[in-house]
């Protein structure tokens, strides 16, 4: 790793080299002309080709030294404050084959199968370090704009994760999330503006933008790695919000009759884990379910659905004590549930259900609905795994 980005985010995408002080905020002091800095702001964005190089092949050191450079060259020959203005502006350039190349670097360690992180951070300063070694990087002021185009691939992911976490969370988590958020931005500030004093005696604005890049990548890549975390978190918040009755299994099924459901989704949420299998039936039938389930929870088809005109539930929900028992229930339960009774454990409720054209008693039928450990599971069709 280069040592401008070992040794050294913004949240705020726009304005991040504002808020450095040292040479931008000294240019800004010396602004002689305010039509050219409107000018730039307006009409850079309109000059810009941010795809350059990522169609080509080019690699970031090529982008730099080819397209970047002629960027600056073309619109920013006027004045010195245009050059630097330009300049500022000239990473963007090159914003694609940055996002590639730190996206690419990411998936081929997501392949490693490292769990903590630690393979991807190998991927900080892919951008920065051969941009800051290339011809291009033969200035503090271009060494911070090779970190700061780093830092917006960086941001743009980091975001991506937090307003997925926040979307997705419960809400008592959703908002340590956001606290979690306030506290990183306050711990980054301190922690750069530190670093910026104490190593940047030489070039204190590529101190501060290496900092806060590197913490910023490391804060993205910990929130990436959150993920699965995330998404297992909103299914059981979802899966506990239906109590184990008549009730619970009422409200949970009628989501499934609104036709702009997400039907898999739903689905899915009722994906029992081992400890659900191993509380519904005793051994060796919960894990031979266990398994033999296994494709059906991988198929990207499998969803509980009603067919067309089918907007009301038929639902029959008791325990495995009465059908054991042999109460009026077990009439409702297709015929291969008394062979798995003697393998049900005790004091379990369980479900089927139809769905039906209103007024009529057949219907799409579905069994298996299974309240253990708190929540609602799917098992359908055990007795297709006795031993």
């Amino acid at each position: 790793m280069n040592k401008a980005i070992t040794d050294h985010i913004d949240f705020e995408q726009e304005g991040v080299m504002n808020q450095r002080t040292g040479t931008t905020i000294t240019l800004f002091s010396r602004i002689r002309s305010i039509a050219i800095v409107i000018s730039t702001l307006i009409f850079t964005p309109l000059l810009l080709n941010t795809s350059a190089g990522a169609q080509t092949g080019m690699s970031i050191a090529e982008c730099f030294e080819g397209p970047a450079t002629e960027f600056v060259n073309k619109f920013g020959a006027q004045n010195t404050l245009a050059k630097n203005m330009y300049e500022m502006k000239a990473g963007s350039v090159c914003a694609e084959l940055a996002t590639m190349e730190i996206e690419t670097c990411l998936s081929q360690a997501d392949k490693t199968g490292s769990n903590d992180g630690a393979g991807h951070y190998a991927c900080i300063g892919k951008v920065a370090n051969p941009c800051i070694d290339s011809a291009w990087g033969n200035s503090e002021f271009r060494h911070v704009v090779c970190v700061g185009t780093e830092e917006k691939v960086w941001l743009d992911i980091l975001h991506r994760h937090l307003d997925s976490m926040l979307k997705d969370l419960p809400p008592e988590l959703a908002e340590q999330a956001a606290k979690m958020k306030k506290s990183f931005l306050a711990f980054r500030n301190q922690k750069c503006g530190l670093i910026k004093t104490l190593k940047g005696k030489n070039e204190p604005d590529l101190a501060y933008g290496a900092c806060t890049t590197e913490t910023a990548a490391r804060f993205a890549i910990d929130l990436r790695e959150s993920g699965d975390l995330v998404k297992q978190a909103k299914a059981d918040f979802a899966r506990k919000q239906f109590t184990g009755d008549r009730q619970g299994a009422e409200k949970l099924l009628k989501r499934l009759l609104d036709g702009k459901a997400d039907h898999h989704q739903l689905t899915m949420e009722l994906r029992p884990e081992r400890e659900d299998y191993e509380a519904a039936y005793t051994q060796p039938l919960a894990g031979q379910l266990e398994k033999d389930h296994l494709k059906l929870w991988a198929d990207p088809r499998t969803a509980i659905r009603p067919q067309e005109g089918q907007t009301s539930l038929l639902l029959t929900v008791t325990s495995s004590d009465r059908l054991k028992k042999g109460g009026p229930e077990l009439a409702e339960f297709p015929g291969g549930y008394q062979k798995v009774l003697p393998y049900l454990k005790d004091d379990v409720t369980i479900a089927v259900f139809k769905f039906v054209v209103p007024g009529e008693k057949k219907g799409t039928s579905f069994d298996g609905l299974v309240h253990v450990n708190g929540h609602w599971v799917l098992i359908p069709k055990p007795w297709n795994s006795l031993p």
